[in-house]
């Protein structure tokens, strides 16, 4: 292609260079380009170069002004002109169309100014600017400026463009203050007249120096100005060119002048929107990183310049630096660390002035690439991703994929298989899983998916639903009845009971939930059943074809789906079954330690392979070694950083290899979301917004322009950012999380907010009646805009079908989050909102162990409370300000709000909150050793609950008259107790109350010398137990049954985990009991010291929580550990105290045993009428509580260390 014309840039360009002497070689030589290059633009093949390019090539031809001019004007694009159109007698307004005469420099309808051209190149521009952005010529010189334009004519019209140029975004930038170090001396010493004129030369040479590094003159004040680099157009190079100008404009100013002034500067996230109205718009950025530019330009001394460390760290190399070391600044908390600018450096590319660094090591991937084809050919499936363009090869991942070769096969023979594929965001996890899939080709293999998502690790289940939806084929459209008959197809076409089992997948899809068979089971008992549907359903699956689940993103998973992966990873070892994950380092899955399990890392790509993946981007195999040297050196090895860094090469050109190149991936992103045009980019602005996946639907209805929008995708899609995802309903997801992240940060808060709340309304209209399936995205979407009212709405729908699934931590955390919003609620309003949202949490906080915050939380709202005047709510709320003073060991007040409690409901029979109190009281009688008072709490407790059907309280009232009835020594009757517990959680289906029944029956079973059974129940107890308090409750007392068998490792194990986990709940009544048996464990084991530091703090715990009972139990091991050690007084003085203790409290049981111990230190010195008496003593107390004589004495001689 030859140049168009004589005037044309390449023709202008090949004159230049021939009278210059030149040689293309030479030129590009001497302006760092590529021969190449000038040689395209010779030829017209590149008709608009970069403005660095045009720069380079007139500094290297040595140009005139006026050729300088000439050249570039040539080389620039042509803007759409401002001026408006030209008409016989006047000019009609660019805006309203409205005619105007010759002479009016603005609309007189709207307010629109005219456009004025450059006196230098003609180009028309915006009358505000005092340059010309196409050549650099100032536009004022010699212009009259009309300084009695009316106010009320700019402000016309002028409200719409306000709106929408105060929009606005994130950006990262480079902000430069300059100010004059004593305007009031120089002022005195040059008169007004003469500074004025200083001024308006000292302005001019600044917006030179601004321009020239491509920056933008923000405001000008009264003694300085501000600039701003990096805006509105992001350059990744922004804090190299705004130090730059900055030494230029001191440069510039000469050696008299330089002293005048003082310049700051410092790089970070602004806000920045054009402020103003018509001609007086300007660009302006605010932000903490704007305030600390001021802030440092003050501590800069006359005549120097003060940077602040981000920008430091990005022009290392390429100017001088003096570290002055952190200084405080005003209105910022912490120390700032500052650096003065000294002069240019030796520094001319990222690669030049680092030193030695080496690339990442390469690494050859052939073998496992050549094995895992092997593999792949068994298995099939279609590919993901719509292919309207090629990915960049794949490239360096052959051994990662060929590792996969040895789980297939077992899969393939029937030994399921769990692969974890490891790595830092960025470096090809999910292409590698995407590149897996493809490679499975049109073979019988189930392939299931589902990813996590950033902000779902509090929404239960999140992945799981996805692997649903797509084994059913569900889509969005479907209405409750079609989801139900394909989750029933899809049950029965495995040989699943649809009738049994569907109910619990349409309660997980959120549908449903009224079904008969779910009404009276307990949220424990429905997670449980899922759980067992969903395994079966994957092991049946998996019998007609292998089954792959793929899950991506493990690290942001919520916690029950990572306990139903790990339950489903203890079930895959005899099944053709792969679960394949994928989570950034940091993250360990629970099922991590299995044999069948493989840990897959992936490595940084070595040069090679690096180099090749810039080829395929570039679509060039030979590519320029400087610009290769870059992109390699900055992409150290990551392959999506590596594609983005040749994909902004290619827009930026083979010239400003050496500029372009950012220092993070976000602003490589954030660069190439700057140079979409503006539809796209608002288009992947409001993707954002929705998620990392984007349902074409719900985007039409949340994009403010949807009409254009099949256009402004295919562009997304045809630059990389999003892909198409294949399925039956049509959706896009962003190439990378990081992608999403980036363009979601680019909004500022308002506008996030607004298309958060469109969000949340498109959602309610596409799920009208079916809410329940979208709780999640409503609650995460309404709680990001200011409409208090949905976002504690849906938070606390959310918050309820958490807590029914069990997931009490998802639960708490949305509960939180909607009490944040209360306070902007009517005040009418917040009260009663505050005091049920307080009462709700304090229910998932029982769940979690969190007793002080329950009672923190309720106390703050106490007062709220109170003044509502609800009886009912009243009632609720001192039950669970009891149970958690219960709980924390505060008897006074556990009793005093059980008390109320009752009260309040009485009066409005609330016979439920009754039994709940009653129950509370039955415990905290048996905590200060009043157990026949507790019993009688405990039968008014089953009296009022048997009134209103509510059985789960019910299971738990038996379960603590059984243990008043321990303590009573009647242990028949105590374990029909824990048994009826234990009936009422198999019918209810609830693990909790097994699990609390269990503990219950290993407790009493093993004082009654049933060892193995007392160990089997307590093991049973430990794998039904759900949650963090239950936990610890199972295994303290399966760490008792192992002492009374005697073996003592297993005892300290047990009892040990469980008095951490209490001790960090603050449960200090068992903390003190568990240390008393403790005590005995590690006297048993040899270990007298660690037994008397137990039972000494098991002592002092159970004193200062006021449990008599195990003050007894502390003071009898410190009596076994004294006749240990061989002192025989110190033992007589406390195994006499336990004894006090125990018959005081009528634990018969326990005063028996002590009986015995005493018989035996007795028998020791020699007093044989004493040992006779104490052990008939004994005797006649087990007589009387139907208990042989030989089982307490056997374990009072394993207590004694014997």
């Amino acid at each position: 292609m030859s140049a168009e014309g004589p005037g044309s840039f390449g023709a202008l360009l090949r004159r230049y260079r021939i009278a210059a002497g030149l040689t293309q070689e030479a030129l590009a030589d001497r302006a760092g380009l590529s021969v190449r290059g000038i040689a395209d633009l010779e030829r017209g093949v590149r008709r608009f170069p970069h403005f660095h390019t045009l720069r380079c090539l007139a500094e290297a031809l040595e140009l005139a002004p006026d050729d300088r001019v000439l050249l570039v004007a040539a080389g620039k694009r042509q803007p759409r002109s401002v001026e408006p159109a030209a008409e016989v007698g006047g000019w009609r307004c660019g805006r309203c169309e409205h005619k105007n005469i010759s002479e009016a420099r603005f609309c007189v309808e709207c307010g629109f100014a005219r456009g004025v051209a450059c006196p230098a190149c003609g180009i028309v521009g915006d009358p505000a600017d005092r340059f010309c952005s196409a050549c650099g010529a100032s536009r004022t010189a010699g212009a009259k400026v009309n300084i009695d334009v009316p106010q009320a004519r700019i402000a016309v019209g002028s409200t719409a463009e306000r709106v929408a140029a105060a929009e606005g975004e994130h950006k990262q930038a480079t902000v430069l203050f300059c100010r004059l170090a004593d305007p009031a001396a120089l002022v005195g010493s040059l008169g007004h007249e003469r500074m004025l004129s200083f001024l308006d030369s000292f302005f001019e040479q600044a917006v030179v120096e601004v321009r020239r590094f491509e920056g933008t003159v923000s405001s000008f004040l009264n003694d300085g100005f501000v600039a701003l680099f990096g805006v509105p157009v992001a350059h990744e190079d922004h804090a190299r060119r705004g130090v730059l100008a900055a030494l230029g404009l001191l440069r510039a100013l000469g050696e008299r002048s330089r002293g005048m002034l003082r310049i700051g500067l410092n790089t970070g996230l602004v806000a920045v929107a054009r402020i103003g109205a018509g001609a007086d718009r300007r660009v302006t950025a605010v932000g903490e990183t704007t305030t600390v530019a001021g802030l440092l330009q003050q501590q800069a001394e006359p005549g120097t310049i003060v940077i602040g460390p981000a920008t430091a760290r990005l022009v290392t190399g390429y100017v001088r630096l003096v570290e002055l070391g952190r200084v405080p600044l005003p209105g910022i908390d912490e120390l700032v660390e500052t650096f003065r600018v000294t002069g240019v450096g030796p520094r001319r590319s990222p690669i030049e002035g680092l030193g030695a660094r080496a690339l990442s090591r390469f690494v050859g991937r052939d073998l496992e690439l050549r094995t895992l084809h092997d593999a792949l050919d068994q298995v099939a499936v279609s590919p993901e991703l719509s292919a309207r363009r090629a990915l960049s090869e794949f490239n360096g991942r052959d051994d990662e994929l060929a590792a996969l070769h040895g789980p297939l096969a077992k899969v393939e023979a029937g030994q399921g298989q769990v692969v974890g594929v490891v790595g830092e965001p960025g470096i090809g996890k999910s292409r590698l899983v995407y590149e897996f899939r493809r490679s499975l080709g049109n073979r019988q293999v189930s392939y299931l998916e589902g990813r996590c998502l950033s902000y779902g690790g509090s929404v239960p289940y999140l992945p799981i639903v996805d692997v649903v939806r797509a084994n059913c084929g569900i889509v969005e459209a479907d209405a409750p009845g079609v989801v139900a008959e394909k989750v029933r197809f899809g049950l029965q076409e495995v040989g699943l009971d649809a009738d049994g089992h569907a109910p619990y997948v349409l309660h997980l899809l959120g549908i449903g939930e009224g079904a008969p068979g779910l009404r009276q089971l307990s949220a424990e008992a429905i997670k449980a059943r899922t759980f067992e549907t969903l395994r079966a359903w994957s092991l049946h699956g998996s019998r007609r074809r292998p089954l792959i689940i793929a899950i991506e993103d493990l690290h942001w998973i919520d916690r029950s789906s990572e306990e139903y992966l790990a339950s489903l990873a203890e079930s895959v070892p005899g099944a053709p079954v792969l679960l394949l994950c994928t989570w950034r380092p940091g993250y360990r899955p629970p099922w991590s330690e299995h044999s069948y399990v493989t840990q897959l890392a992936l490595r940084r790509l070595g040069p090679r392979d690096s180099l090749s993946v810039v080829r395929s981007v570039l679509g060039d195999d030979r590519v320029p070694e400087a610009l290769a040297r870059v992109i390699l050196q900055r992409g150290e090895g990551n392959p999506f950083f590596l594609e983005e860094l040749a994909r902004a090469a290619l827009e930026y050109g083979e010239g400003a290899a050496d500029t372009f190149v950012p220092d993070t991936i976000q602003g490589v992103l954030m660069a190439r979301m700057d140079r979409l045009p503006e539809m796209p980019r608002r288009v992947l602005q409001t993707a954002s917004v929705l998620g990392r996946e984007v349902p074409l639907r719900l985007l039409e209805m949340v994009c403010p322009e949807p009409a254009g929008l099949a256009e402004q995708l295919q562009e997304l899609q045809s630059l990389e950012f999003v892909y198409e995802q294949a399925g039956p309903e049509r959706g896009f997801v962003f190439k990378h999380a990081l992608t999403q992240d980036v363009a979601y940060e680019t909004l500022l808060e308002g506008r996030r907010r607004a298309l958060h709340a469109a969000a949340g309304r498109a959602l309610e209209s596409l799920y009208a009646g079916r809410l329940e399936e979208v709780y999640d995205r409503l609650a995460h979407h309404y709680s990001k805009t200011d409409e208090a009212p949905k976002a504690i709405e849906y938070l606390t729908l959310f918050a309820d079908r958490a807590a029914r699934m069990h997931a009490h931590s998802d639960a708490a955390r949305a509960l939180e989050e909607a009490l944040e919003h209360v306070v902007r609620l009517p005040a009418g309003e917040q009260d009663r909102r505050l005091v049920e949202l307080a009462l709700q949490l304090s229910g998932s906080h029982y769940f979690l162990g969190r007793f002080p915050d329950s009672v923190e939380l309720l106390e703050r709202n106490r007062s709220r409370m109170e003044q509502l005047d609800d009886q009912r709510l009243a009632g609720r709320f001192f039950f669970e300000l009891a149970h958690a003073h219960s709980h924390l060991g505060d008897y006074r007040q556990a009793v005093a709000c059980c008390k109320r409690a009752i009260s309040h409901a009485e009066r409005v029979a609330d016979w439920e909150t009754c039994g709940k109190a009653c129950y509370v009281l039955c415990k905290e009688s048996m905590w200060v050793s009043r157990f026949a008072e507790g019993l009688e709490h405990g039968r008014r407790a089953v009296e009022y609950l048997e009134l209103t059907g509510e059985r789960w309280w019910l299971g738990q009232s038996l379960c603590w008259q059984g243990i008043n009835r321990y303590f009573m020594g009647q242990l028949d009757e105590a374990l029909e107790c824990a048994a009826g517990g234990f009936a009422i959680g198999e019918q209810l289906g609830d693990h909790r109350l097994q699990s609390y029944a269990a503990w219950n029956r290993a407790w009493f079973s093993a004082t009654r010398g049933d060892g193995q059974v007392a160990i089997d129940w307590g093991h049973r107890s430990i794998e039904l137990s759900p949650d963090p308090l239950n936990n610890a409750f199972s295994l303290g007392w399966t760490g008792y049954a192992y002492l009374e068998q005697g073996d003592a490792e297993r005892a300290i194990a047990l009892m040990g985990r469980s008095i951490e986990l209490l001790a960090g709940m603050r449960y200090s009544r068992l903390v003190g009991w568990f240390r008393g048996w403790l005590a005995e464990a590690y006297l048993l084991a040899g270990d007298p010291a660690r037994a008397n530091e137990e039972a000494k703090l098991g002592l002092q715990t159970s004193l200062d929580a006021g449990f008599t009972w195990a003050v007894g139990l502390a003071e009898r091991a410190r009596g076994h550990i004294a006749r240990a050690g061989g002192d025989m007084g110190e033992a007589q003085r406390w195994l006499s105290k336990a004894l006090a203790t125990f018959e005081k409290t009528e634990s018969r049981f326990d005063a028996a045993r002590t009986h015995f111990a005493l018989a035996r230190l007795s028998s020791e010195q020699g007093d044989a009428p004493s040992a006779a008496a104490h052990r008939e003593a004994a005797r006649r107390l087990l007589t009387a509580l139907g208990l042989a004589a030989e089982v307490a004495d056997r374990r009072s001689a394993n207590a004694a260390g014997q």
